[in-house]
């Protein structure tokens, strides 16, 4: 998974779990229509929470914006670029016409080891591969 077009965060390194490193995947898969994978092993529900509490300290409502997908809708994700942030992420590479086709693109995917998925099963589709 880690070598396919995706963005993706192992749980287990804490270099990506830094908040920076975090917010510069979410806005490069959005930037470039790509899914965020987020692979927490077998430790499902401990990494997701940590995850949620980084996700939140970067921005108040960003798991529950990043569920609902509001964090694709009109000027949303430009509160998560900074004026330090490279070329390709400044504001005038969001194109809207462009972005519109990409945004429709972008995924959060929790990728895990764990067969316990119950609690999971009401806010995400579960996909069991053998």
């Amino acid at each position: 998974m880690r070598y396919r077009d995706v963005n993706y965060l192992d749980t287990f390194n804490p270099s990506n779990m830094e908040p920076e490193r975090i917010r510069m995947a979410i806005l490069g898969a959005i930037r470039f229509g790509k899914e965020l994978v987020v692979y927490t092993h077998n430790q499902l529900e401990a990494m997701w929470s940590i995850f949620s509490e980084k996700l939140n300290a970067i921005h108040p409502s960003l798991l529950l914006d990043i569920m609902t997908r509001k964090i694709i809708e009109d000027d949303y994700y430009k509160n998560l670029i900074r004026e330090e942030d490279s070329n390709e992420y400044s504001l005038m590479e969001f194109n809207k016409s462009q972005m519109y086709e990409l945004n429709k693109k972008f995924k959060l995917v929790l990728l895990t080891d764990n067969e316990d998925v119950d609690k999971f099963k009401a806010d995400w589709l579960i996909i069991t591969v053998n």
